[in-house]
């Protein structure tokens, strides 16, 4: 799958970016956002559908959810997979983010 990199994330992605290329900054820049930490601990749980994620964080607005999930997934944090017969779609951490998420649980 290809994710935007550089210049063309920053121009799509609407976090706040400060320009700097050290990962841990970078990774800050995605992961410190309101809400975001507990976005990806759901994921992590097995939650995976719009209205599960809605429910499990019922004092985030629906359309604060509906950005948060668009900017991980222009981050290449998370992939959105449509379900076929259009019910919907799920989504899923990238595999990257999935194996880190697992090794830190050892």
């Amino acid at each position: 799958m290809n994710y935007p990199s550089g210049q063309a994330l920053r121009d799509t992605c609407a976090m706040k970016g400060y320009g700097s290329f050290c990962p841990v900054a970078k990774t800050a820049e995605i992961f410190a956002e309101r809400w975001t930490p507990l976005l990806l601990r759901e994921l992590c749980m097995g939650v995976h559908r719009f209205g599960e994620l809605q429910a499990a964080l019922p004092r985030m607005s629906r359309a604060l959810l509906v950005a948060r999930l668009r900017e991980l997934e222009l981050a290449g944090v998370i992939v959105r997979v449509r379900k076929a017969r259009g019910t919907g779609s799920e989504y899923h951490l990238t595999e990257p983010v999935w194996r880190s998420g697992r090794s830190s649980k050892r």
